[in-house]
């Protein structure tokens, strides 16, 4: 061996005395890392498949018209799976299994509960559309004009407008419905209101008088 070849050895020698120790620390926390990557995604899959299990014995369960048992199962999606969007959908079929068993105001509390948990932008405007759908259907006319000022985007505009048309004229707000459903019309067409149907309401509205009732 040269004289270079020994100082070239020795040179290494002293490098891994210096910072042999930070290699094998980072190559341990790289695998550390690694393995707790493929873990952490396990975790998911394994979160997804069994919030997807219930959210599937709970729509079955609101199919059959068994409200307490999709119920159950429901709350324990939104306890133990709340980020997934599984427990979103759920509030959603429980309001809806709630209004066919004529219970507005369990269906109401399930979409308040739902817009105050939901991360989801869209999905939160959807609830509250369907809050003021119900609270109308209840009698609530300020509660469903306090819901569609929760109504955020232009693609619901149409829908939003359609329903206050009907909380207002519900009101007796003969003028403001007229314009409420006007603005649902003028609104763009995206299909989520039935045009034809909004154009009967408007001309079916009494002639007002002063002060704004019929």
């Amino acid at each position: 061996m040269s004289d270079t070849d020994e100082e070239t050895l020795e040179n290494l020698r002293q490098w891994w005395d210096d910072n042999g120790r930070f290699v094998i620390g980072g190559l341990v926390i790289g695998v550390a890392g690694l393995v707790g990557w493929h873990q952490w995604g396990a975790w998911q899959t394994r979160t997804a498949e069994e919030a997807s299990r219930l959210y599937t014995a709970m729509s079955s369960a609101a199919q059959a018209g068994r409200r307490n048992e999709a119920s159950e199962l429901a709350d324990t999606l939104v306890s133990e799976f709340g980020r997934t969007p599984y427990a979103d959908q759920a509030g959603l079929v429980m309001a809806r299994l709630h209004m066919d068993a004529n219970d507005p105001r369990a269906a109401a509390a399930v979409l308040r509960e739902l817009m105050e948990r939901t991360r989801d932008a869209e999905l939160r405007t959807i609830a509250a559309l369907r809050l003021a759908r119900v609270l109308h259907h209840d009698g609530d006319a300020d509660g469903a004009l306090a819901a569609l000022r929760r109504v955020e985007g232009e693609v619901f505009v149409a829908r939003a407008e359609e329903i206050r048309g009907d909380v207002l004229a519900m009101r007796g707000d003969i003028e403001a419905a007229r314009e409420a459903y006007q603005r649902a019309l003028d609104s763009p067409d995206l299909g989520l209101i039935d045009r034809g149907l909004v154009r009967i309401k408007r001309d079916d509205l009494p002639v007002s008088m002063a002060g704004g009732q019929p």
